[in-house]
């Protein structure tokens, strides 16, 4: 009896000590993080997903989105502001993943050469929201060099400040736009010169005076100017800027809910050639 209760503890411990081992193994993988190298910038990036395929003619394709929160710390601002000229006409440029364990050693990097940056796509501004302002980034590439482990890099700074989607202002020419509470499709195609559609939501009570650029205005007869602001998390600083060219507006949506609790809101939209980051 005293054998069989030594056995089954020694089975019991045992256990114990594999689910430890596969715990353990779990949170090390969980705690994996990837970072971009771009022109001696390095900052983390999130959900970096890749395809590698054949298309017309037996041709490959490389193609990989990801995204990274955008903040204050000179990295970010440096591979945000190179990433949206990433055109055709600028080849020869590597983008390079270096997926880091918890210890931050790299097991993998991803090197990608001659990449192109097909689209910038951001997040909803909305003041009624905390949520981080990012960007979601697509490239592809003319190839891709695959390699294990490497030189570790240098971490990407920790101490610094994300930028908020509540933390923003906007200028328009002279429209109002101390209470715009939403900007919706802020994007950037690197040289592809397509328009950009932007939809924005206004307080009713300013939405006279774009319903006026509307009646008068639309079909490109009036261009404004105008620039987003990111703020700092104090609302004092400018962490990035948004200039906007060549603005129309295409649609003008007004009216009240009729119910005293809910603040009316005008929804304008809007078409720009140009949008740029400073």
């Amino acid at each position: 009896m005293k054998k069989s209760i030594q056995f089954c503890l020694s089975l019991l411990l045992l256990s114990v000590f594999n689910v430890s081992v596969f715990a353990q193994k779990t949170t090390t993988y969980a705690q994996s993080t990837t970072q971009l190298q771009l022109e001696k910038n390095n900052i983390q990036v999130e959900n970096l997903s890749f395809t590698d395929a054949l298309g017309p003619e037996n041709q490959l394709q490389h193609t990989a989105s990801f995204d990274f929160f955008l903040s204050d710390d000179a990295a970010t601002q440096n591979i945000l502001r190179i990433l949206q000229v990433y055109t055709k006409e600028q080849a020869s440029r590597q983008l390079n993943f270096v997926t880091l364990n918890y210890a931050g050693d790299p097991l993998q990097e991803r090197f990608y050469d001659n990449a192109v940056v097909e689209e910038i796509l951001f997040n909803a501004l909305d003041a009624t929201s905390k949520a981080p302002f990012k960007a979601t980034v697509k490239i592809r590439a003319g190839s891709v060099k695959i390699q294990k482990g490497g030189t570790r890099p240098d971490l990407a700074p920790r101490n610094k400040r994300r930028a908020l989607t509540a933390n923003f202002s906007i200028t328009l020419g002279n429209l109002p736009t101390t209470r715009v509470a939403k900007i919706s499709g802020l994007g950037i195609k690197p040289g592809d010169g397509s328009y950009i559609n932007l939809t924005i939501e206004v307080m009713a009570i300013d939405g006279a005076a774009w319903n006026q650029w509307f009646l008068t205005g639309a079909a490109g007869l009036r261009k404004e100017k105008g620039n987003i602001h990111l703020l700092a998390p104090d609302l004092k600083g400018v962490l990035y800027s948004f200039s906007l060219y060549d603005v129309e507006i295409v649609s003008y949506t007004g009216g009240s809910s009729g119910n005293q609790q809910t603040i009316s809101r005008a929804t304008i939209g809007l078409r720009l050639k140009g949008l740029a980051v400073k």
